[in-house]
């Protein structure tokens, strides 16, 4: 049994790093995604009986932080305070030496917090995280097919908003050949 408990702690602590990403994206800002990979990491603690299985633990303890943030969401919305950051705020750029790598960081980041918020969990759980499609569904508590959705309309909400204008073109100094090119790879 001991031994049981001992790799139950392992693994969460081996996941809290995906975990503390998760939040993140939940969450909008670094300070709120702190308090919530803490109170995931408690409620997994005190309710770890309750996880089926070692294979199905990471799929619970991210289903434990979302219940905890739509929780959080709703007493904000009763308090009328909305408590979120810019985009700008997430990341600390003073470890950062290439500035053009920040701003383009910084440009993905922001496009991502202005997805909706369902199809922000499914890009992160799917792309960024691994999960199957079956582990998000469980997860979500929701049918395979959304989620499927969900991360087509993300993925291409996201590609739009890279894909680059004819003013942007022009304002690089890009030829009218680049410019065509980037219409076949469309």
């Amino acid at each position: 049994m001991q031994d049981c408990e001992k790799t139950f702690s392992q693994r969460l602590t081996l996941m809290m790093p995906r975990l503390r990403r998760f939040a993140l994206v939940l969450t909008g800002n670094q300070a709120d995604g702190d308090d919530l990979v803490q109170s995931t990491l408690e409620r997994a603690l005190i309710k770890r009986r309750q996880c089926e299985s070692a294979s199905a633990m990471e799929s619970w303890v991210y289903a434990i932080s979302r219940s905890i943030w739509k929780n959080e969401i709703r007493s904000r919305v009763i308090r009328r305070g909305n408590g979120l950051e810019t985009a700008g705020t997430l990341y600390d750029t003073s470890r950062r030496s290439d500035m053009e790598q920040q701003a383009e960081l910084d440009a993905l980041q922001k496009k991502l917090m202005n997805l909706p918020l369902k199809q922000r969990e499914v890009l992160y759980l799917v792309d960024l995280i691994g999960l199957s499609y079956e582990d998000v569904s469980s997860t979500l508590n929701i049918p395979r097919g959304t989620v499927m959705s969900r991360l087509a309309r993300g993925r291409k909400a996201l590609l739009e908003a890279y894909r680059p204008t004819a003013g942007s073109l022009k304002q690089a100094g890009v030829d009218r050949a680049a410019s065509r090119a980037d219409g076949v790879l469309q």
